[in-house]
């Protein structure tokens, strides 16, 4: 969720697992469960070492959240993690934006405070208020949240943060707090009036001895796995296929000048392609823009453009009243992403969402299940949240301003890490200096495969990528029904393309703007492998938009 925050769409519920702090990493283990309503909506058990502490993330869709304990009475709070902001928050029990009923918790997404969501900081003894420093936080979708910053303790796993720094929430309509590990730079109280940085929690994590470095790990995971994780100060060579690359973080101002030193997590994204189930690509854009990396945000935002090339190269019917594309659920193959020369795979399963109709019933055309395509338009913010970080393994290191990523191993359940200390053992990627923004997006509808490729494959799913496929053809039933007319919660612009083109279209557009280590790879054959998901709906047709 960057900061102005971008949003989550299904709700955990975190258990704690031993974690400890030693060999200078840090873990915290998740535990969840699903949820229809988004407790942070905006433009919308893991195998470790027993000496080296790691943070299990509990996959249940794409929200990922973490318990932690907080003040002398050890209260259990459980945080959204945020990979797009940087202050920890937790919401006052005083909150007069409280949920009265259940109606305003799913209908208006105001804070359930009955769940562990609320920290009572009158009741703890080791609780200090700064008197002086205000806490604002505004999302992109309007909520805020606003209060004030203070010091208590703060318990990760079995790791005690004393003095930690945090804000408190005595006002907000956000329905969920927000663990923000992003840099000190992007911290509210630089918008304050007097303008000024603190230690957030990844700093303080180096600062008391439980890390070596303000760098963590992260792996979501398969979609239908019920775990992933975060690594605080380390790497897991295991959880990853293929080497590890280095990429240069990248901020830019609204007329295209690079920030120095970055805000966020932004990288440069210079192309994307689809691939078949036959190890077949086609380039379908050619681009050079900052895409910001965010745990916070379930879903992902492109120019629409990309996402109209993306579209008909597999033959997917516009939903317009959503803003999206619809495709059949089974659909193999999928996108390969080029940050700086590091090529990523997404397969389509894990970027398409089941629909269902107003009768909770799956929907279906000509007998098969359809999904819907989560990338969403946008012209100026460019974001790939959980439905892409899921097949990638990134390192984020607040030191260097750099992120290490490859292709993740998916549903690993062995471990083998090692603590980053100076930097990310990894090779810079092949265009590590390629970071010029350039405005105008050039994209092409793939109508045949000419790249032969090593590609990740799918244990289950039929069909090809780009096939000989009528698509979901507008006008026609769904499953007995009308075709398919949803209410998005989120206004997204209506894509422009059509399912199944035929011939070959370029175009170009215009959006407005916004050092080599030693090597560390994973030498394995197989490719990472991920299953069709078998998920609860996230839309409801005729009627809801869950986002």
């Amino acid at each position: 969720m960057l900061f102005l925050s971008l949003g989550v769409l299904t709700q955990l519920q975190t258990v704690f697992a031993q974690a400890d702090s030693v060999g200078g990493t840090l873990a915290i283990p998740i535990k969840g469960k699903r949820s229809a309503s988004a407790p942070l909506p905006r433009l919308e058990h893991l195998e470790r070492r027993a000496d080296l502490p790691e943070l299990a993330l509990i996959n249940q869709l794409t929200f990922y959240q973490a318990t932690l304990e907080i003040g002398s009475q050890k209260e259990q709070v459980q945080f959204t993690i945020d990979t797009g902001s940087s202050d920890l928050w937790v919401m006052s029990p005083d909150n007069p934006l409280c949920a009265q009923d259940d109606e305003q918790i799913q209908q208006n997404n105001l804070p359930n405070c009955s769940a562990p969501i609320t920290f009572d900081y009158s009741a703890s003894s080791s609780f200090s208020k700064n008197q002086s420093s205000v806490y604002y936080g505004q999302y992109a979708d309007g909520t805020v949240a606003q209060g004030f910053y203070a010091q208590d303790t703060v318990v990760i796993g079995q790791s005690t943060v004393k003095n930690a720094n945090f804000a408190v929430a005595t006002n907000t309509n956000v329905s969920q707090p927000v663990f923000g590990i992003a840099s000190v730079n992007d911290e509210a109280s630089v918008s304050n009036q007097d303008p000024t940085t603190y230690a957030n929690i990844p700093v303080q994590l180096k600062e008391q001895g439980f890390t070596q470095a303000v760098a963590y790990s992260l792996w979501l995971n398969d979609l239908n796995a019920l775990e992933g994780s975060i690594l605080f100060g380390g790497v897991d060579h295991e959880k990853y296929v293929g080497d590890l690359q280095l990429v240069p973080m990248v901020t830019f101002t609204s007329d295209g000048q690079q920030v120095n030193p970055p805000i966020l997590p932004f990288v440069m994204l210079h192309g994307v392609s689809v691939y078949n189930n036959k190890n077949m690509a086609a380039t379908i854009a050619e681009c050079s823009l900052p895409v910001a990396l965010d745990s916070g945000t379930s879903l992902a935002y492109l120019p629409s453009d990309i996402i109209d090339a993306i579209g008909q190269s597999i033959s997917a019917t516009p939903l317009n009243n959503l803003g999206i594309y619809g495709a059949y659920c089974d659909l193999s193959g999928g996108l390969i992403w080029n940050f700086s020369g590091v090529e990523i795979f997404t397969p389509f399963s894990q970027l398409l969402y089941p629909l269902v109709t107003t009768s909770n019933e799956p929907a279906t055309y000509k007998g098969r299940p359809i999904c819907g395509l989560n990338i969403m338009p946008s012209e100026s913010l460019f974001l790939l949240g959980d439905l892409f970080l899921r097949s990638a393994y990134v390192v984020f290191d607040y030191e260097n301003y750099q992120v290490a990523i490859a292709n993740t191993n998916f549903n690993s359940t062995e471990s083998d890490i090692s603590t980053i200390s100076g930097g990310v053992s990894a090779t810079s990627a092949a265009s590590y200096s390629s970071t010029s923004y350039v405005v105008n997006v050039k994209t092409t509808v793939a109508t045949s495969f000419t790249s032969s490729i090593q590609t990740p494959s799918e244990t289950n799913g039929a069909g090809a990528t780009g096939r000989e496929d009528p698509g979901i053809t507008t006008g026609n039933t769904i499953n007995g029904g009308p075709q398919a007319t949803l209410n998005p919660l989120s206004q997204g612009s209506q894509n422009s393309g059509s399912a199944g083109a035929s011939g070959s279209a370029t175009r170009s557009s215009s959006h407005p703007g916004s050092s080599s280590s030693s090597s560390s790879s994973k030498n394995k054959n197989a490719a990472p492998t991920s299953s069709t998901p078998s998920i609860a709906a996230l839309f409801m047709f005729s009627i809801w938009a869950m986002f």
